[in-house]
């Protein structure tokens, strides 16, 4: 019976790394015949096993893939200073908190697929549609920040929610209003009925001017130019960029 020595398993393990290389049966001929010297075994080895690309020396190390918190809390301070209403600024930010994080805040990026998604903005989609709506934005917005900084080739959040979660019928209420024929009528109660005199007359402005509440509430003294009859609202107080400039009623000034 015969028996294999250690030179022929020495041979044997140089063809089949000869092989692995992508050397025809002429290569390993050619070679065997001693017109070529192969590499050492040892040496073929540690050819196959070093990564394609490698040069030996050591590059610099891959960042850590963050989880869907450690992205959102990036995105979130991105977004931030873009956001000029403090309320605003708070549900951002509490919206992806509550209802996004106890499913999938803690799961690496990479990691969170679409059904994922979907299960996460669920339970509210129809108990809470605006806010379910909005929190599927903002989680859609955070997995693109992350498909452009390498993290993702997809976003898992980009789905049509209408067919994912089903289309839901929104009903307008509207606030209540008075009609204008009874305006007059709500002048006069205004002049009597018991209230502080600082909310009877930021309502009595409101009437007259027509102004935004927050306009009203946050107004100082300084924005009204008494010898002009002009009232400058700040960029602060505005939706719009500008500063607001409104010529109030001739009698607003007891002129």
């Amino acid at each position: 019976m015969f028996q294999p020595t250690m030179a022929d398993r020495e041979k044997a393990n140089i063809i089949r790394g000869l092989f692995a290389d992508g050397k025809t049966v002429a290569d390993v001929r050619e070679l065997l015949s001693g017109r070529k010297q192969p590499l050492p075994v040892s040496s073929r080895r540690k050819k196959r096993t070093q990564p394609a690309g490698m040069t030996g020396k050591a590059g610099p190390p891959k960042s850590a893939t963050p989880t869907f918190q450690e992205m959102a809390r990036t995105w979130f301070e991105m977004k931030k200073p873009g956001l000029r209403n403090a309320k605003h600024v708070t549900q951002n930010w509490n919206t992806i908190a509550t209802y996004v994080f106890p499913d999938i805040g803690c799961k690496p990026i990479d990691e969170i697929k679409l059904p994922e998604i979907v299960d996460t903005i669920a339970p509210i989609w129809r108990l809470k549609h605006e806010t379910a709506r909005r929190t599927l934005g903002r989680t859609k917005e955070i997995f693109a920040l992350a498909k452009i900084r390498g993290y993702r080739d997809d976003n898992p959040a980009d789905f049509d929610p209408k067919i994912a979660l089903g289309a839901v019928r929104t009903v307008r209420r509207h606030h209540g209003s008075l009609p204008p024929e009874r305006v007059p009528e709500f002048w006069d109660w205004l002049q009597t009925v018991p209230c502080e005199p600082t909310l009877r007359y930021a309502t009595m402005l409101l009437l007259l001017t027509a102004k935004r509440s927050k306009e009203t509430r946050h107004a100082e003294w300084d924005f009204f130019n008494f010898d002009t009859g002009v009232w400058t609202t700040p960029e602060r107080l505005m939706k719009c960029t500008d500063p607001i400039a409104f010529q109030c009623p001739v009698k607003l000034f007891g002129r």
